[in-house]
């Protein structure tokens, strides 16, 4: 059966000056007879990343021992995993139509997505969008009718990393973020305090400094 509307992915923008880093995607959407009269168009969509859709340098195999584990385990633990998801609302079009979706990144090591996206070098990032909700349209018998959208509705797009990579610079250049435990912190900022140390660069440095000096 012919899903009631088609989605394709167009292309890919940085915000700038936003609260928080994002990128501005643009979505392509088509309806099929006899959904050619919009009225709205409630949307929830779920980015994927599917990471078995590029080849990886040994360098990069490397830095994914974190994500994946050894290459050799790949073919059990690389599968599609989930990048973002959010809504969208789109307004009155006839057929179809272009609209801006908005995607907030995350820069939380934590993050699974983030370790694998910091660890590519260059290329493409493989992901599929996945579109749910529901369509409003209108039926020249009976007027405005309603029609699920299902998961089915789906949207590969390969995102370059160069873009990643200058999303992040934009808007945190030089500088990465890890989070840590509150007890943890407090300890790291009383030794910040007693070795009289004006930045968490430097507390973090003497730190290590002093951890490679008991090792060797």
């Amino acid at each position: 059966m012919t899903e009631p509307v088609q989605f394709a992915i167009d292309g890919v923008s940085l915000v700038r000056n936003a609260a928080m880093p994002t990128l501005q995607f643009l979505i392509h959407i088509r309806t099929t007879p006899p959904f050619e009269r919009v009225h709205a168009m409630v949307l929830h969509v779920q980015v994927q990343i599917a990471p078995r859709g590029r080849s990886y340098s040994e360098f990069v195999q490397n830095r994914l021992l974190d994500v994946f584990g050894s290459p050799q385990r790949w073919h059990e633990t690389m599968h599609n995993f989930l990048w973002a998801q959010t809504s969208l609302s789109v307004p009155r079009f006839e057929h179809e139509t272009t609209t801006q979706l908005p995607i907030v990144c995350t820069y939380d090591f934590d993050v699974l997505a983030v370790k694998y996206l910091q660890s590519l070098d260059a290329g493409m990032i493989p992901m599929e969008f996945l579109f749910s909700g529901t369509l409003f349209y209108h039926d020249a018998q009976r007027g405005v009718q309603v029609q699920p959208i299902s998961w089915n509705c789906e949207a590969p797009f390969q995102l370059p990393v160069n873009i990643w990579r200058q999303l992040m610079a934009a808007y945190y250049p030089h500088q990465a973020w890890i989070r840590i435990d509150q007890d943890l912190f407090d300890r790291l900022n009383l030794f910040r305090s007693q070795h009289e140390v004006s930045t968490w660069d430097d507390a973090l440095r003497l730190l290590l400094d002093q951890g490679t000096e008991r090792r060797s």
